[in-house]
C-alpha cells in the first residue's frame, strides 16, 4: 500500500515583471509555481510552490523530492505517492513603437492580441523503500516548455505567428544514507519534446516586388527525445538543519521533423518564372533546442521550539547554450533561417517560510527574485520574457 500525500490547498503566486504575468494555483497534493525563466516551466512540485520554491533540495517534503534532489528521498518514511496539477494561465502583449524591416521601411499589422496561451501542466512522483536502505523514486513532470499564440497580420508576424514546446520528463532516481548525516542519490532523464514554429513570409520583398503585398507563411513541428542525469547530496547538519546540493545534467533536442509552407498563387507564379518551382516547398526540416545545466544549493532549518519552518535557495542555470536558434532544411527548397538569441547564464534566488497552525493546517509564504537570461535588445516575441519577483501565499 502507498502512503498517499494528500495536501488540498490553495497557492497564489503573483509574478511582477515587464511581462506581466500572473498566475493562480488551485492544486491537489501539491501547489503551483508560475512560469520560471526563459522556457523553463518550473511547475515541478506542488509542496515548494507556496514558498516560491525556496529550499528545494533540502526540504524532502513529500516524493517531489525526487527532482528537486533525489538525496531527500532517505528522509521519506515507507512509500509514498505524491500527484499534482497546475493550471497558468500568463498574459503576454506586445506594443508596437516603430517596428521596421531590414530596409527601415515600417512594418504594418495590429499588435497581436493577446499572445499568451494557458496549459494544464501535471506531475507524478513515487517512491519505494527498497532492501540494504537504498531507497527508489520515479518522477514524471514537463519541466520545460513554452507557448504563444499572435494573431494573424500582427507586426511581429515575420518572426513568430506562434511557438510551442512541450515536455515529458521519466525521472528514475536511487538514494541511500551514508552514516547518519549524509544522504546521497542521482536519477537518470529521459525527456521527451514537441516543438512547433510558425512564421509568415514576406513574397512580395523576397520576389522583388512591394514588401508586405504577398504573406506567405511556414509551420515547422518536430519531435526528438533527450538524456541525461541529476545528482544530489544532503547534510543534516543537526537535528534542525539540513543543506543540500543538486546538479542536473544539460541535455538537448535534435528535432527532426515537417515544415508546410503556405505560398500565395501569385507568388508561386512568381517563384516559378524565375525559374525556382520547387523553392517553398514542403520537406523535412531539423532544428536544435538546448537544456541547460543547473545546480542548486538550498537550506531548510526548524526553528527550536516553535511551529515555524525557514528556507532558502540558490539555482544557476547554464542559458548560454542557448544562443541560437537553428531551422535547417534536409532539402534545399530554402535556406537554413537562424534566430540569434545570445541568452546568459543566471541566477535565481528564493526565501520562504512555514507555519504549522494546526496538525491539519500549514501556512506558506515565500519570496524569490528570477533574473532573465535574456537581453533586451534580442528579446523576441516567441520567448516574451524579463526579470521577475515572485511572491507566494499558500496553506495546504
Amino acid at each position: 500500500m502507498f502512503s498517499p500525500v494528500v495536501r488540498v490547498g490553495v497557492d497564489i503566486i503573483r509574478q511582477f515583471s515587464n511581462a506581466a504575468v500572473v498566475g493562480f494555483a488551485f492544486a491537489l497534493a501539491t501547489a503551483m509555481p508560475v512560469h520560471a525563466a526563459g522556457y523553463k516551466v518550473g511547475q515541478d512540485s506542488v509542496s515548494g510552490a507556496g514558498v516560491a520554491h525556496a529550499g528545494g533540495a533540502a526540504a524532502a517534503n513529500d516524493a517531489s523530492t525526487v527532482f528537486a534532489n533525489p538525496a531527500g528521498m532517505t528522509h521519506l518514511e515507507g512509500r509514498q505517492l505524491v500527484l499534482g496539477g497546475h493550471l497558468l494561465r500568463p498574459s503576454a502583449k506586445f506594443t508596437n513603437e516603430g517596428s521596421i524591416d531590414a530596409a527601415n521601411a515600417a512594418i504594418t499589422g495590429g499588435e497581436g492580441g493577446q499572445g499568451g496561451v494557458g496549459a494544464f501542466i501535471p506531475n507524478l512522483y513515487g517512491v519505494w523503500t527498497l532492501p540494504n536502505e537504498l531507497k527508489f523514486g520515479l518522477g514524471i513532470n514537463a519541466p520545460y516548455g513554452l507557448a504563444v499564440d499572435w494573431e494573424e497580420g500582427w507586426v511581429g508576424r515575420y518572426n513568430e505567428l506562434g511557438a510551442s514546446v512541450a515536455t515529458v520528463n521519466i525521472n528514475p532516481a536511487l538514494a541511500y544514507r551514508v552514516g547518519n548525516r549524509l544522504s546521497i542519490g542521482g536519477g537518470l532523464n529521459a525527456m521527451y519534446s514537441r516543438a512547433r514554429l510558425t512564421q509568415a513570409i514576406d513574397f512580395g520583398r523576397a520576389l522583388g516586388g512591394t514588401a508586405q503585398s504577398l504573406d506567405g507563411s511556414s509551420d515547422f513541428s518536430g519531435t526528438d527525445w533527450a538524456f541525461g542525469f541529476n545528482l544530489g547530496a544532503l547534510v543534516a547538519v543537526d537535528r534542525n538543519t539540513r543543506v543540500g546540493v543538486q546538479y542536473r545534467s544539460g541535455m538537448e533536442f535534435h528535432y527532426d521533423g515537417e515544415v508546410d509552407f503556405s505560398v500565395p498563387a501569385g507568388a508561386r507564379t512568381g517563384l516559378n518564372n524565375a525559374g525556382q518551382p520547387n523553392a517553398f516547398t514542403d520537406g523535412n526540416m531539423r532544428a536544435d533546442l538546448p537544456i541547460p545545466d543547473t545546480a542548486s544549493v538550498s537550506i531548510f532549518h526548524d526553528v527550536p521550539n516553535s511551529k515555524w519552518a525557514v528556507m532558502a535557495d540558490l539555482t544557476w542555470t547554464r542559458w548560454e547554450v542557448f544562443d541560437r536558434l537553428v531551422l535547417t532544411p534536409e532539402e534545399p527548397t530554402t535556406s537554413t533561417g537562424v534566430i540569434v538569441t545570445n541568452w546568459d547564464n543566471k541566477f535565481r534566488g528564493a526565501a520562504g517560510a512555514t507555519y504549522q497552525w494546526s496538525p491539519d493546517l500549514e501556512l506558506r509564504g515565500g519570496v524569490a527574485f528570477d533574473d532573465s537570461p535574456i537581453k533586451t535588445v534580442f528579446r523576441g516575441a516567441g520567448v516574451p520574457d524579463s526579470d521577475r519577483i515572485v511572491l507566494a501565499i499558500g496553506g495546504g
